[in-house]
């Protein structure tokens, strides 16, 4: 039975695996890409507890947001820095509710919506909403796009999520 990898190997997997969910959204628009970094994301968590994935999660939205909000630079570094970190939270949250929900039947579905719950708070907070960085919107050239005249946003969000 091959061994799983250590916490020191998943958090360093979580922030490849952010980086690449960052190269899904504009300017980068690599889509397809957003799949297996979900997918990466939701393997790196399987058998972890809760503080343990909620670790890598920070890790992994760490990287996503400092690649997306690069050009908060402008304002300064320090609003760069102190905003990733603060996405960042909302990543840690979603992966480690889903290392909860690994564990009951249908997982995959409960795994979108806890993703779908996360993007959703992130729309409010901090600072009265900061949406940037939710699933959907890095599928405006993909196939899932045609899910958002059925559901919106959430709608396409959970497709690419329950895809990964």
């Amino acid at each position: 039975m091959p061994r799983r990898p250590g916490l020191g190997a998943r958090c360093l997997g979580g922030m490849g695996a952010g980086a690449v969910l960052a190269l899904a959204f504009p300017p980068f628009g690599l889509w397809w890409l957003a799949v297996p970094a979900v997918a990466a994301l939701t393997l790196l968590v399987v058998g972890l507890g809760v503080r343990a994935a909620a670790l890598v999660g920070l890790l992994a939205g760490g990287a996503t947001f400092a690649v997306q909000l690069h050009w908060l630079a402008v304002i300064g570094p320090d609003a760069w820095s102190v905003v990733a970190v603060l996405e960042a939270v909302f990543v840690a949250g979603a992966l480690a509710g889903t290392t909860l929900v690994l564990r009951v039947p249908g997982w995959p579905v409960w795994a979108a919506c806890v993703w779908v719950s996360s993007e959703l708070a992130r729309s409010y907070a901090p600072f009265g909403g900061f949406p940037w960085g939710r699933l959907a919107f890095a599928e405006s050239d993909a196939p899932f796009r045609s899910y958002a005249a059925l559901g919106g946003v959430p709608l396409v969000s959970f497709a690419v999520a329950l895809s990964g």
